[in-house]
């Protein structure tokens, strides 16, 4: 029997893995000034999958129309297990007052939707120990 992740793994494009043990932020503030951002996962005893979607680079989601955020999704999503847990971190790096709930809702729903379907295709998830943490 397949784990969370293993299922997780298995629904998700690999090319969305990353194999880092830490978040990195490279952009530009509000006001134009660049800015790097860099923190490390202490992950001695922790099993995860990270994820990295940069719709910047590609288009991350064709079947929506150019509407103003309608596109939006944050930095990573860290999907964690302990036991027949499965905790999904959505993970949003700003520098500055912008706000991330907006992105951070459309990630949740965009979560939401991946465990759905893996439900929906047979996949046995952890049913109701899922936390999607914002």
């Amino acid at each position: 029997m397949m784990n969370n992740l293993e299922i997780i793994k298995e629904v998700l494009n690999n090319k969305y893995l990353v194999e880092q043990r830490y978040l990195f932020e490279k952009d530009k503030d509000t006001k134009g000034n660049r800015f790097e951002t860099k923190y490390t996962i202490i992950d001695e005893k922790i099993n995860y999958k990270l994820y990295r979607f940069e719709p910047n680079k590609e288009d991350l989601f064709p079947f929506f129309s150019k509407l103003s955020g309608l596109k939006k999704i944050c930095d990573y999503v860290l999907f964690a297990e302990e036991g027949n847990v499965l905790f999904v971190f959505l993970i949003e790096l700003k520098n500055g007052t912008q706000k991330a709930r907006p992105q951070l809702l459309a990630s949740k729903a965009f979560i939401e939707y991946v465990v759905e379907s893996a439900r929906r295709i047979g996949k046995t998830l952890a049913n109701d120990n899922i936390y999607v943490i914002i």
